[in-house]
């Protein structure tokens, strides 16, 4: 919003929204997400379907950072997949081929 003229009242308002943001963030309780919910990410997954180990998809899954075959999946980002941004989930099909062959 270029030379957008605030009142008195809405510039209150952000510095009372600025503060609570500092206190979520002092206190660990504000999560800066990498992308927003539903966005396309590309997931590196197990290829079971192409494995030479022959076993079970949930053995593959805990595989997967052990040598296992793996694909690159496309999917929506949703708040359980946070924790395994920049690992095995991407923003990126790029990067999601990259993490796969390393």
């Amino acid at each position: 919003m270029k030379n957008k003229k605030y009142t008195l009242q809405e510039l209150e308002e952000l510095v009372e929204l600025g503060e609570e943001y500092q206190k979520l963030e002092k206190n660990g309780r504000l999560l800066r997400l990498p992308c927003q919910i539903g966005s396309l990410i590309y997931r590196v997954e197990p290829d079971c379907k192409n494995c030479s180990k022959s076993i079970d998809g949930e053995s593959c899954k805990i595989l997967l950072k052990n040598n296992c075959k793996k694909k690159v999946m496309p999917g929506v980002f949703t708040i359980d997949l946070y924790a395994e941004f920049g690992k095995t989930v991407f923003a990126t099909e790029s990067e999601a081929v990259v993490a796969s062959v390393s």
